[in-house]
């Protein structure tokens, strides 16, 4: 109804969804695919409409069948629906890799075209941070998502970001935490 037939239309934005992207390219690490895949347990998240879900698994894999679009991601989350209930959401959208550790991906998320780049500032075996700034109709959004392989965070682990963060403008208290155990 909104994309296809454009009989519906996104309310104008909110400053959450007007959000002017910021440039990280320099925070960015090496992304290979033995790093990435698998699944991750989002620990923090930055934007309440995108990323502060309580539990949330996001997984990354390399298909090189596809050499269009190698990258698939798919994104499990709940939610509370309008009738109050849990629901689980489950986003898919594939893409690629053309400058090293910036994802270009798109999909579809509920029903809306969703275009998104994701700018890996932290990865390694058990941390993964994300900053993603995204378009959905006339909306922009942006995110940072702070994930772990093993559902835990060291104190270690969360200072070494914190600096990461401080160089891209936020801090861990500008991040919902989550508990994904």
């Amino acid at each position: 109804m909104f994309v296809d037939h454009k009989c519906l239309y996104l309310p104008d934005p909110d400053p959450i969804n007007n959000a002017q992207c910021r440039d990280p390219k320099t925070s960015v690490v090496e992304v290979t695919p033995a790093k990435l895949e698998g699944t991750w347990y989002v620990n923090y998240g930055f934007n309440p409409d995108y990323d502060c879900f309580a539990c949330q698994e996001l997984s990354f894999a390399f298909n090189n069948t596809d050499a269009h679009k190698p990258i698939w991601y798919n994104a499990y989350y709940d939610i509370i629906n309008v009738k109050g209930n849990l629901q689980w959401n489950d986003v898919v959208m594939t893409g690629t890799q053309s400058t090293p550790g910036i994802l270009s991906l798109s999909g579809q998320n509920n029903g809306f075209d969703n275009n998104q780049e994701w700018y890996i500032t932290a990865l390694d075996e058990n941390v993964l941070m994300a900053y993603y700034c995204g378009t959905l109709m006339t909306w922009k959004f942006e995110g940072l998502l702070i994930m772990t392989k093993s559902k835990t965070i060291s104190t270690e682990e969360i200072q070494s970001l914190e600096r990461v963060m401080f160089g891209m403008d936020f801090k861990l208290s500008d991040l919902c935490k989550l508990n994904p155990s």
